[in-house]
């Protein structure tokens, strides 16, 4: 896996594309210390992506200058720290500045998110999908037509010649909820988007949790089309967290 793709989506935020080998070659990044179990459960299909995933996330690191390129570099990488920065590390000794990662695959493509942590943390999440009449048939079940013009309105750049259609809408739920630690145990639903009264800050998203709604905090959501085959819609999420949030707020490991 040598062709990996990066591009820049905002000052510090990188994206890094890697294409799921189909022949579902054997892992080059493996999981630490994995257990049987968690090995039976997962297919060798889920495998391959999440194995491409990691491998965009190295590439990442290398092509921003953070550790040195090399057949063995997978096990000599280290992320540290619990929340939402991490330390990389090269034979076990942090090298260069915190980082926010996330990690997402479609059955084709692996993505990376990282950027370098040199502000004040913040949730970061991304997703990446290429089921768009799916998403089209679903809006209903995750958000609102009203939510999909929030977000384009919202946008820096159109991701599509009319704006962003239902997959982008997805796209960013799926991103914000990796990047408020909570995942899917909030419904996609439950995620609202709704019109920031600042120009500078113009999404906000408030989260009606299971045992209380929260009050809208501002977001910034990018997002974009992949033209590969198939074409594959992107987004990336930071959602600004409280003192008492950051250390729960954790990534996951290359």
């Amino acid at each position: 896996m040598s062709d990996v793709m990066g591009h820049r989506v905002a000052a510090r935020t990188w994206l890094w594309w890697c294409p799921v080998p189909a022949d579902r070659s054997p892992d080059p990044t493996p999981d630490p210390d994995p257990t049987g179990a968690e090995l039976g459960a997962v297919s060798p299909a889920r495998r391959a992506q999440g194995a491409a995933a990691r491998y965009a996330l190295l590439e990442g690191l290398g092509r921003l200058g953070l550790i040195p390129d090399g057949p063995d570099r997978a096990a000599r990488t280290g992320l540290t720290g619990p929340g939402a920065v991490r330390r990389v590390t090269w034979d076990g000794r942090p090298v260069g500045a915190g980082v926010q990662f996330s990690l997402a695959h479609t059955a084709r493509w692996a993505l990376a998110a990282v950027r370098q942590a040199d502000g004040a943390p913040t949730g970061f999440g991304v997703d990446a999908e290429d089921d768009w009449d799916g998403a089209a048939r679903n809006l209903h079940r995750f958000a609102t037509p009203a939510e999909l013009d929030v977000l384009a309105a919202a946008l820096p750049e159109r991701p599509e010649p009319a704006g962003p259609v239902p997959v982008h809408l997805w796209c960013a739920k799926e991103a914000l909820s990796k990047a408020t630690g909570r995942g899917f145990v909030v419904a996609p639903r439950r995620y609202r988007l709704q019109p920031g009264t600042d120009p500078a800050h113009p999404l906000l998203l408030a989260v009606d949790a299971p045992r209380q709604a929260e009050a809208p905090r501002c977001v910034q959501v990018r997002a974009g089309t992949r033209r590969v085959l198939p074409p594959t819609a992107w987004a990336v999420a930071e959602y600004p967290l409280r003192s008492t949030e950051h250390e729960g707020n954790e990534a996951s490991q290359p």
